[in-house]
């Protein structure tokens, strides 16, 4: 097993040479490493070593957005707002418009219907009632009418009395 590592790691630093490393790297951009033992702090929550990371790196900043970044941005979010909002009270009124024509329409169709139904209504009824106005015409009203007419000649006192007198005497059945 062990045999493996180092065959490998022997294989890793010919692989890797000396000019490569991180160490290098940071040595040529003239960044040196700061070694720090937090063994040794025995502050709170390393409050010491806290310390002395900010002394090396420096206060600790705030990479958000500006106050003018801020303020911007919620310009955007507010005018997004608006729009939206825009937007949908469009839609609304869209919506409510298109609902009003469709309620028109179809208002417009039940009143053809029901114009329709009251037309075929009359209809029956004028066919219903022909065989009782040929009746009435052709055996009540040449005697009622006659009677009618007696009346206004003779105006008497009860003219109700005096047509039902009339309709008995010249009743065409009985003759």
């Amino acid at each position: 097993m062990y045999i493996g590592m180092t065959r490998r790691l022997a294989e890793f630093r010919s692989l890797n040479e000396e000019d490569t490393t991180v160490l290098n790297y940071f040595d040529e951009k003239e960044i040196h490493p700061e070694h720090t033992n937090i063994e040794e702090d025995q502050s709170p929550e390393c409050q010491d070593t806290v310390e002395k990371i900010k002394q090396m790196v420096g206060e600790p900043r705030n990479y958000g957005p500006t106050p003018e970044e801020r303020a911007e941005m919620e310009q955007a979010a507010r005018e997004e707002r608006m729009r939206r909002e825009r937007g949908e009270k469009e839609d609304r009124e869209r919506n409510e418009a298109e609902e009003k024509a469709q309620r028109a329409k179809r208002e417009a169709e039940w009143q053809a219907q029901l114009e329709l139904v009251q037309a075929e209504e009359r209809e029956m009824l004028e066919a219903k009632s022909l065989p009782l106005r040929n009746y009435l015409m052709r055996h009540v009203l040449p005697t009622v009418t006659q009677g009618l007419i007696e009346v206004c000649k003779a105006k008497p006192d009860d003219p109700v009395d005096y047509l039902a007198e009339y309709l008995f005497k010249n009743n065409p059945q009985i003759d």
